[in-house]
């Protein structure tokens, strides 16, 4: 196609939950790159294209997902990049009230959707690189800029995120090969249709769309450079104060006021 970008090597791209807004948006981007194949991830059939295949399964089944990523013919590519933006939120509103098995102190929901659902895919697509020699993996995930403060309506959402950032600095950082490459990419409110139904009275004017994100991160993702590196994106507001994040009290009466009827716990993914 004559308007598709052009890239100088052969990579595949794999993106989860292209179902949702973040992960739409990576692929529907993507897929105008020359020598670039798009693979979405998804748990429900969606029609395959001239510009992009799907995967079936249930990030959630690991088994599932193994199946699926051997089924991949990475022959012929330079690199595998994966792109994750799954991750499910909760606002605990009244505190920690979710179930924790393993007493880690992060809702057993909140983390399996937003760590293992990577893990899984991870795991798998990692086996599967280092049997290609010389092929290079390009990892990607996503946090939010509040996860530095520690807010304590939601914890468990932060608390993931640190847990799985942690992990893919360190998959990047004691690759001894060199052939593995880690992004965090941490984001503001970002306007999708779950979170507007959230926090529906909500000043939008200064949330990010997807689009501004896959703009801002794709140069720092398809780049070949820095084993590392973590991105802050957010569109600034010129009346931030940080006492926003820091004040809990205030946080928790901005929200109420954003959330209005709805001050029960949330999902989204």
């Amino acid at each position: 196609m004559n308007n598709r970008k052009k890239l100088h090597t052969s990579r595949l791209v794999v993106i989860t939950g292209v179902t949702g807004k973040l992960g739409e948006a990576y692929l529907r981007s993507l897929v105008r790159y020359r020598n670039l194949s798009c693979i979405g991830v998804a748990r429900h059939n969606l029609p395959n294209s001239k510009r992009a295949r799907y995967l079936y399964a249930n990030l959630l089944n690991k088994p599932q997902v193994r199946k699926a990523v051997n089924s991949l013919d990475l022959r012929g590519f330079e690199e595998v990049i994966l792109i994750h933006p799954v991750g499910m939120f909760k606002f605990e509103m009244f505190g920690f009230q979710g179930i924790d098995k393993n007493k880690d102190g992060i809702d057993d929901e909140v983390f399996a959707s937003n760590v293992l659902t990577f893990l899984h895919i991870f795991k798998a697509l990692k086996q599967k690189v280092e049997k290609t020699k010389g092929l290079r993996f390009t990892v990607c995930a996503f946090g939010s800029i509040s996860d530095k403060y520690s807010i304590p309506f939601w914890k468990s959402y932060t608390k993931s995120k640190d847990f799985l950032r942690e992990v893919i600095k360190s998959a990047a950082l004691n690759d001894k090969r060199k052939l593995t490459r880690g992004i965090f990419v941490n984001v503001s409110t970002t306007d999708t249709g779950n979170e507007r139904n959230l926090r529906p009275h909500a000043n939008r004017k200064y949330w990010l769309k997807p689009e501004e994100i896959v703009k801002t991160s794709l140069p720092l993702i398809l780049k070949k450079k820095d084993i590392w590196n973590e991105l802050n994106i957010h569109k600034p507001n010129p009346n931030f104060d940080p006492t926003w994040y820091t004040n809990h009290e205030n946080v928790l009466k901005r929200w109420e006021m954003q959330m209005g009827e709805r001050k029960t716990l949330h999902e989204r993914q």
